[in-house]
């Protein structure tokens, strides 16, 4: 067992990144160590192992390595903060509300964020913290830059903070507390602590800022000096540590200076953050085998009902990524008549029969790309979670990178039973009324209907498409033929009247085949002809010949009656009098059409080849080199027709392939 000042001297060094990493409840990833366990309360278990890194403290802005700069984005933040969102398991309380929350049968978390260099970044991570519900600490720290009017003078404050900081604590109702940096105060800038401190609560406190807590800074200073900035405080006894053993003076300049020191009452003050009573601790100012730590590291499985877990994180590490988009795209509930979307005022009003239990309704929607949908910091999964709406809802759409947001009210109103109807009739199709076989992604929409459940289509024979919904996007086969898009509304109590709409599917021409005749090309299409080369339309070169004029690689694509034909085989022209010279060696390009891999090959080549990929509007979309073989990624290629251009010195040949 050790003493309560070894447990002291073991909080301090940890505070001061001396200890790579403190586990609750885990182990070190490469090698064995003992559990390290902190408990105020109580006396702790044997601490053993320390392994003491000088590292640099947050208030120079520095990580420890930059390695594990991807994990400390708000995304990654937000994904923490989903798994403690079961109220049922945790309890996650700003400081001054976690100190007076007992609850054996679940795992009490505080939460603390230290404001060491830049408030709007940290005012960014609150309100990050507020669009998925949680509320926590935010120290302010009154030596950093954004909290003097004056980075020179620590004792003029800056009254510009005071509005970020209301916001934070009125709007986003996180707690605002003071980041103790007093005893470097005295000793490098010369000025009375305990008149500072009365002072400055007074301003904050007078400006509507309900500081009732403190936290030590781990300012740069106490290396130099050798002390912890709590040691202000009366309360605490000396924890004789010798990295940090001036308790009550310390030698500046040559002169000794006594510590001036006080109590937390004299200032209405009801805690220090690191004298509470918790039993697990982690902070982004420990380390992890050279990394800083980060919630990757920290096994929510280790936790179990009855622990007080204290976590601390630095905001000025996490930045957003990510998308900023928070759009909420459709809206329904099962079983409803309809839903009104409004999207001016953010609001939607759902009807739902009379004999429908509002108390616990699914709720489908889907929203901007990988955004989520939270009620109050419960994240719902679309067609699955179940809400109460026996009350308006209030439903936010967080986006991919924490920050944006958008809020909307859900109010679902009953039908009386008098009304019991079957939906209105189906209003008139909108689409396009004509097609080609193999035509894609064809959106047609009809009104939304009167107490509609759902939309039910129905789809000519090879038209796919699946929508239950006013709106629906339809594939139309190679082998669809024409026939009728049929659409109608279904509610609990029946169907409506259906709506009709007469698609006529039109044939793909056949892909035609070229030759040539000296300098002439001729289609084996009388009509519809359109001629292409290595750069593309060719103007007014629309008949079933075409003349060359230049030297490249040649091609037809037929059109008749709307619809367009796959591109013709594609012939090399050389046009006669050009000087021409060639690889005497087979050139091997296949697969073609290509889908993902294509193989460029030259048999018993041993010289460098220079190749270059252009599309049909003559841009070159991939280049590169090789000796006997390459293979080219073509995933991302848009489909269509390309030159491929072999160069070897001064002799190129085209070769064209498709993409499929």
């Amino acid at each position: 067992m050790i003493s309560p000042k070894q447990l002291l001297a073991f909080i301090v060094l940890f505070h001061f990144s001396l200890v790579p990493y403190i586990y609750g409840q885990e182990k070190n990833r490469d090698e064995s160590s003992e559990i390290y366990s902190i408990n105020q309360s109580s006396s702790a278990d044997t601490i053993k192992n320390y392994r003491y890194l000088l590292q640099p403290d947050s208030i120079n802005g520095k990580f420890i390595n930059s390695k594990s700069d991807s994990s400390f984005t708000y995304r990654k933040y937000v994904d923490f903060l989903n798994e403690i969102s079961d109220t049922g398991k945790y309890i996650v309380l700003p400081i001054n509300e976690f100190i007076k929350t007992i609850n054996p049968k679940k795992i009490i978390i505080g939460l603390r964020h230290d404001i060491d260099l830049d408030l709007d970044i940290a005012f960014n991570l609150s309100k990050v913290e507020n669009n998925v519900g949680f509320r926590s600490t935010y120290f302010v720290l009154h030596t950093a830059n954004y909290y003097l009017a004056n980075s020179g003078n620590m004792a003029v404050h800056n009254e510009l903070i005071i509005p970020t900081l209301k916001k934070m604590q009125n709007v986003f109702h996180h707690e605002i507390g003071w980041h103790n940096d007093l005893i470097t105060l005295q000793l490098v800038y010369k000025i009375d602590p305990v008149i500072f401190l009365h002072q400055e609560l007074a301003w904050l406190r007078d400006n509507g800022l309900f500081i009732t807590g403190t936290a030590s800074h781990g300012s740069s200073y106490c290396y130099t000096y050798k002390y912890v900035n709590w040691y202000f405080w009366k309360e605490f006894p000396n924890p004789n540590i010798a990295a940090f053993d001036n308790y009550q003076s310390a030698i500046v300049g040559g002169e000794t200076i006594l510590f001036k020191k006080a109590f937390l009452k004299d200032f209405d003050l009801d805690y220090e953050a690191y004298f509470i009573n918790f039993n697990k601790y982690y902070s982004d100012a420990s380390s992890v085998n050279g990394q800083r730590w980060n919630f990757g590291m920290l096994d929510l499985k280790t936790l179990h009902p009855g622990d007080r877990v204290q976590i601390l994180i630095h905001p000025i590490y996490y930045s957003p990524t990510g998308s900023d988009q928070a759009h909420l795209l459709s809206f329904n509930i099962t079983g409803q008549f309809k839903s009104t979307i409004n999207h001016a005022d953010a609001t939607i009003v759902a009807e739902m029969p009379a004999d429908k239990k509002v108390d616990s309704l699914i709720l489908n929607f889907t929203l901007s790309d990988k955004a989520n949908a939270y009620i109050g910091r419960r994240r719902l999964v679309s067609g699955v979670s179940a809400i109460d709406c026996s009350e308006p809802v209030n439903l936010k759409v967080v986006a991919e990178n924490g920050l944006a947001s958008m809020d909307w009210k859900i109010t679902v109103n009953q039908q009386p039973d008098s009304i019991n109807q079957l939906p209105d009739s189906t209003g008139l199709i909108s689409g396009a009324t004509a097609v080609c076989q193999g035509q894609k992604s064809v959106t047609y929409t009809v009104p939304v209907i009167n107490h509609a459940s759902l939309y039910k289509w129905t789809l000519p024979t090879g038209a796919t498409g699946i929508s239950t919904t006013h709106r629906i996007v339809i594939d139309f086969g190679t082998s669809a033929v024409s026939g009728n898009i049929i659409v109608k509304g279904i509610n609990s109590y029946g169907s409506g009247t259906e709506s009709s709409l007469p698609v006529e599917v039109r044939a793909k021409p056949m892909t035609s085949t070229i030759t040539q005749n000296g300098n002439n090309l001729i289609s084996d299409a009388i009509i519809g002809n359109q001629w292409y080369n290595q750069s593309g339309l060719i103007n007014g070169a629309i008949n079933q010949d075409y003349k060359v004029i230049s030297n490249g690689d040649y091609y037809v694509i037929v059109t008749t009656d709307g619809c367009s034909s796959e591109p013709s085989n594609s012939l090399n022209i050389l046009v006669q009098g050009t000087e021409i010279t060639n690889f005497n060696r087979q050139i091997k390009i296949y697969p073609n059409p290509v889908l993902d891999e294509l193989v460029i090959e030259i048999e018993d080549s041993k010289q460098r080849t220079n190749f270059e990929i252009i599309n049909a509007g003559g841009q070159i979309v991939f280049k590169g080199n090789f000796f006997e073989k390459t293979i080219i990624q073509t995933s991302n290629f848009v489909p269509g027709p390309y030159l491929i251009k072999i160069e070897s010195g001064k002799t190129f040949e085209f070769k064209k392939i498709v993409k499929k």
